[in-house]
């Protein structure tokens, strides 16, 4: 007997639904503390790993677990006691990280952002009516050469590429956020009296959320 094509659907739901209601670390692997211990810093976001929520088109989950976004695999990974899995950000689309110091301002991760930042993960800084602004972060190895009594010594090094990007009008640009860069594209008339009342430090996020925020309601 054939069902009928929306009870079908309803049940590939369904189904679906119950292989991610829980993330599955049947296919981890081994945390390997010296996977790169050639190469002088780090790949990851984050200093310290952190817990969240991770979201699909179908749930919410709560992960208990440790997470890190790794810029050099552009992977998050969520790690468990020795485990690691890299998450399926073919169902996953968005993340909210604890930010235990703000805990009103979790650290929101999506891959609903703009095409042209080419589906990469990106750090959602502020979406609002007007405009929006995102930060992608990426690691790369550096390679140098040092001289040492005769011989030459090969230094790799992670580099980090943090960019931010403003998208407004359908269109996506290049974004600094700094003093001169916020009156160039807001206008003094605008950014000067926020910044003078609140004394936001431009490189932190909490304040940077504040910032646009208020900047979106002028």
């Amino acid at each position: 007997m054939k069902l009928p094509i929306t009870l079908t659907l309803v049940l590939f739901a369904q189904l679906l639904f119950a292989q991610k209601a829980e993330l599955s670390f049947t296919n981890s692997f081994d945390v390997d503390e010296e996977v790169y211990s050639d190469i002088k810093g780090t790949p990851y976001l984050f200093e310290e790993w952190k817990s969240g929520k991770i979201y699909s088109f179908l749930d919410t989950l709560v992960v208990p677990y440790q997470i890190n976004y790794n810029g050099y695999t552009k992977a998050f990974e969520i790690k468990n006691g020795n485990k690691f899995i890299n998450l399926d950000d073919s169902y996953y689309k968005e993340l909210d990280l604890d930010n235990p110091e703000h805990p009103d301002y979790p650290i929101h991760f999506s891959k609903f952002g703009p095409k042209s930042l080419g589906g990469r993960w990106a750090q959602v800084i502020h979406e609002g009516p007007e405009f929006s602004v995102y930060r992608t972060f990426e690691a790369a190895v550096n390679q140098s050469q040092i001289q040492d009594v005769g011989k030459t010594i090969q230094v790799k090094t992670f580099t980090d590429r943090t960019q931010y990007y403003i998208y407004t009008e359908g269109k996506v640009e290049f974004f600094r956020i700094r003093k001169r860069d916020l009156r160039n594209y807001f206008g003094k008339k605008v950014v000067d009296p926020i910044l003078k009342e609140n004394k936001f430090d431009l490189d932190e996020y909490v304040d940077q959320v504040k910032l646009f925020a208020l900047i979106e309601q002028n």
